[in-house]
């Protein structure tokens, strides 16, 4: 989870720039050499990183489907860059499912408000 003491967020962060390309390119700056820096970094520090710089490249641009979009291709582009590294793509995951809660769920729940539910009861467990 990419919550860090405020103390513990003193780190330049490389700039997300516009593109979902150039998000990736920085996560994966941010990424690379962590075998290096995991003694002074948590991998929730990591975390907290790739999730700022979606924050940051989502704040360049106005909120819609497209920037979502673009922040889900840039954590897949990253991921695919370093496939043979188990703990950065453990930290590209966390970032992702944390974007995918904290973003695009509550969204997607107030669409299910307003349009109605695909699928089932009987596929639910809630119900």
């Amino acid at each position: 989870m990419p919550y860090v003491d405020p103390a513990d967020r003193d780190y330049k962060l490389p700039d997300p720039g516009y593109t979902a390309f150039s998000l990736a390119d920085a996560i994966n700056s941010w990424l690379r050499d962590t075998d290096h820096r995991l003694g002074a970094r948590t991998i929730g520090v990591y975390v907290w990183g790739v999730c700022k710089l979606m924050n940051d490249y989502a704040d360049r641009h106005p909120r819609c489907f497209d920037t979502w979009f673009d922040v889900m291709h840039a954590l897949r582009i990253a991921d695919l860059r370093i496939q043979h590294n188990p703990e950065q793509k453990a930290i590209v995951d966390c970032a992702r499912l944390e974007f995918y809660r904290r973003v695009v769920a509550p969204y997607e729940d107030l669409k299910l408000a307003a349009n109605g539910d695909v699928f089932s009861a009987t596929l639910l467990v809630n119900q």
